[in-house]
């Protein structure tokens, strides 16, 4: 079974200066398998989303998508 995390990251913008972002890593075993980077800069919003990942028991192959429909519409 796949576990998925809260992934954060500094990036840096030459317009906007340095900023956190927040993305998804995809743990198997313990192991990181994938990571999708810069999702969003809210934070409340990938942490729900990563918890109803987890809860739903999302399989791997479907995350792409998942993620992709969520930047499309909040609502997923």
């Amino acid at each position: 079974m796949v576990e998925y995390q809260l992934f954060v990251e500094n990036k840096y913008d030459k317009h906007y200066g340095f900023y956190e972002t927040y993305g998804i890593v995809a743990l198997k075993n313990k192991v990181n398998i994938h990571i999708i980077h810069d999702i969003s800069l809210d934070k409340a919003k990938i942490k729900t989303f990563v918890k109803r990942l987890n809860e739903e028991h999302l399989e791997f192959e479907h995350l792409s998508q998942i993620v992709e429909e969520f930047l499309y519409d909040f609502t997923v």
